[in-house]
């Protein structure tokens, strides 16, 4: 049975409320195989330069109307035009407020992540980071966690060489929805993320599968497969379309076994048996 909320700010509400006890994992990943160990070490270190700049990632990700900006801080929270380094922090906001204020931009909708660590060698680049505080704001709130997901989240941003393949893959893991008072910011802060993890989970006809000794929710329709799909794709050296939707795209959600899982404004969609 799905039951339809009759207040979309009431159902809102409600899926937020929900979302507290939410914990996914997310993957998205490329491949691409090259025909000789000449291209292929060309083709990593094209790669590899790519990964490593994040103020250039804006031109990689998809997203349409949620295309976002990416800018690379160093440790004081100063803009910075290099590769990333431990402890460094990334902004993400919507084009929509790419020309609003840095010193209002946390109001607007911008996400901080800081990066945990990175490894970059001649087979494998690694970035692993965590959503965190705004380090422009000034006093620093170190309480507040400028971001959709808890700080209990990570991402990793990951290439590999494989023989003559290159395997690109952002997977994010431990992904609970920053709705909690206070280390959301604001109520209004808490209901933004609660939309956001939404979006990024996926939103729309959802199809469930199963692998053993887990189930799986798989979802076309997603913010994080529009954005980050396209960028495994350029990352690999192949050609996505700005939608993601790609012959080799891989992207699942998990969730923890149950009866089933509220959808977006309110719908109650039952666990496949």
């Amino acid at each position: 049975m799905i039951r339809i909320a009759t207040s979309p700010l009431h159902a809102l509400k409600q899926s937020v409320s929900l979302l507290k006890r939410e914990n996914l994992e997310t993957l998205v990943s490329a491949r691409r195989t090259l025909e000789t160990d000449f291209e292929a070490t060309a083709a990593f270190e094209r790669a590899r330069d790519q990964l490593l700049d994040v103020n250039g990632w804006g031109r990689l990700v998809g997203g349409g109307p949620l295309r976002t900006h990416f800018e690379l801080h160093d440790a004081d929270g100063v803009p910075v035009k290099r590769t990333p380094r431990q402890g460094d922090f990334i902004c993400m906001r919507s084009l929509a407020s790419a020309r609003v204020p840095r010193a209002v931009r946390t109001r607007v909708g911008a996400d901080w992540v800081r990066v945990e660590h990175c490894h970059d060698d001649a087979l494998f680049v690694n970035l692993r980071t965590r959503p965190s505080h705004d380090p422009t704001q000034a006093p620093r709130n170190e309480a507040i966690t400028c971001h959709f997901f808890t700080d209990k989240a990570q991402n990793h941003l990951t290439l590999e060489r494989q023989g003559q393949t290159l395997v690109a893959a952002v997977h994010g893991e431990h992904e609970y929805a920053n709705v909690e008072l206070p280390t959301a910011g604001t109520e209004g802060r808490a209901l933004r993320n609660g939309v956001m993890a939404q979006l990024h989970w996926g939103v729309g006809r959802p199809t469930f599968g199963s692998t053993p000794g887990e189930r799986l929710l798989r979802s076309p329709v997603a913010m994080n497969t529009w954005m980050w799909q396209p960028f495994v794709e350029r990352i690999s050296g192949n050609h996505a379309p700005a939608t993601g939707r790609t012959g080799g795209f891989r992207f699942w959600l998990r969730r923890p076994r149950q009866a089933g899982f509220k959808g977006p404004f309110g719908f109650v969609i039952p666990r496949a048996q």
